[in-house]
């Protein structure tokens, strides 16, 4: 009998064992401001004023873009099939030396996971385009540590960039950084990649 009643006490432990970790709490939610990169994530950057937030897809499309009427209108259509809701943007300016650089971080949500790969599809996409032309090239490179995720090198007239692009459920999220041809010491790129992974470990699987 003592047996029997010993063996019940073992699986009822096991039970309220199973019940304890059912019931862990989840993650806390993580807002869109939330989900850009903040200070000490990109090593020689730091946030500067707050985070601009864009809840209409036109704005976004059409912000300093340099793109034409009929570009805007085709990238806003395909973004609001995409059920766009919002994105945020931060800045980043150098924790000190020069002003030959910056950063950039965005974060957008869309209605799904799959509208958040169609979306870095597109980004890579259009970014490829931009590497088009005399004075211009595109180069990708790999992320390691990040599902999904993209790198790439974008060289302009007297301005280059290293980015990287990922998707994490109906969000998608870019990271670059910035500088002028000239410069002697550029960002390094396993900073910026570093710095993906950071963001991505901090919002991984995080609901809005």
């Amino acid at each position: 009998m003592r047996r029997v009643c010993a063996a019940f006490l073992v699986f009822f432990a096991v039970l309220a064992g199973a019940a304890a970790v059912t019931a862990a709490p989840a993650a806390k939610p993580l807002t869109l401001r939330e989900r850009v990169l903040r200070t000490g994530e990109l090593k020689g950057f730091k946030p500067t004023g707050v985070p601009t937030t864009y809840t209409r897809a036109r704005f976004w499309v059409s912000n300093g873009t340099g793109l034409t009427r009929l570009e805007v209108a085709a990238r806003t259509a395909r973004l609001k099939r995409e059920g766009f809701k919002a994105v945020v943007t931060q800045l980043l300016v150098p924790t000190r030396g020069s002003n030959d650089r910056g950063g950039f971080s965005w974060a957008m949500q869309l209605k799904s996971a799959a509208a958040a790969r169609n979306e870095l599809s597109a980004v890579l996409r259009y970014s490829a385009t931009e590497g088009k032309g005399i004075g211009r090239r595109f180069k990708a490179f790999r992320v390691a540590g990040i599902p999904r995720a993209s790198g790439f090198r974008l060289t302009k007239p007297g301005i280059v960039s290293d980015n990287v692009v990922f998707a994490d459920g109906p969000f998608v999220y870019f990271v670059g950084a910035r500088w002028e041809a000239y410069a002697r010491r550029p960002p390094a790129r396993t900073t910026l990649v570093a710095a993906a992974r950071a963001l991505y470990k901090r919002v991984h699987g995080r609901a809005a």
